[in-house]
């Protein structure tokens, strides 16, 4: 498997794209099962399933961890996501926008340590009033 691209998504949204991955999978498993073919193709298809079953254990392990850890739902993370790269805060890139959604931190000295970055305390406090509007 080749990655096609990378970005820093939230936990909420391992959720969903874990969910809808299977949804394929089913689908495309059902299409599948129709097809008969010739002893090449079945070598070709035991290796891709060998594969699809490593995969689906990464999966599986991503939506048990995202299912425990994940504090908000899909909706409320990417209005926060939205929300805090409104506030124009340079130096807070989006690894660090989706660190502050998956760990809700509660203070400035939370903030602080995830971020490892130094910023303002009016924008540190903007952070913690928006993520206080998404708290459970």
């Amino acid at each position: 498997m080749e990655a096609i691209s990378k970005m820093p998504v939230t936990l909420a949204e391992v959720k969903e794209l874990c969910k809808k991955e299977r949804l394929e999978e089913r689908k495309e498993g059902k299409k599948a099962e129709g097809e008969k073919a010739g002893k090449e193709k079945e070598k070709e298809q035991e290796e891709e399933k060998k594969e699809e079953r490593e995969i689906r254990k990464a999966e599986t392990a991503a939506l048990e961890y995202a299912n425990r850890f994940c504090k908000i739902s899909l909706e409320s993370a990417l209005k926060m996501k939205e929300e805090l790269k409104a506030l124009g805060i340079v130096r807070l890139s989006d690894e660090d926008i989706v660190k502050i959604i998956d760990i809700m931190p509660i203070d400035i000295a939370d903030v602080r340590k995830i971020l490892g970055i130094s910023l303002e305390q009016n924008e540190i406090q903007k952070i913690l009033d928006i993520v206080q509007k998404h708290r459970k």
